[in-house]
């Protein structure tokens, strides 16, 4: 089973309950995801920082899991568009500042 699942059909009202719904891409993996970027970020022991550019799961620079999240979010924004893109994730301030790195 992937780690993330998109339900791929073509009624919208339903997608959004799904991605919204608890076990959804918003109701489970964008909090955890928010999270763990707001601990990279405020991680004082990271041998190296991320410049403006950032931030990123590792604090490092983009790793895989970078990548993949900014893969799933870009998918997002060709289904929905940019702006609901953006306020679907405007409650994940970290993670829009990952998609826009």
């Amino acid at each position: 089973e992937p780690y993330v699942s998109y339900p791929f059909h073509m009624d919208e009202t339903r997608l959004r309950t799904e991605i919204f719904g608890p076990k959804g891409l918003f109701g489970r993996y964008c909090v955890k995801w928010e999270s763990q970027l707001a601990a990279a970020t405020n991680d004082n022991n990271a041998e190296t920082t991320t410049d403006d550019k950032g931030p990123y799961f590792l604090n490092t620079g983009p790793s895989l899991a970078d990548v993949s999240v900014f893969e799933l979010m870009d998918f997002h924004r060709q289904v929905f568009g940019e702006g609901a893109m953006r306020s679907d994730f405007d409650s994940f301030p970290l993670l829009l500042g990952l998609h826009d790195a």
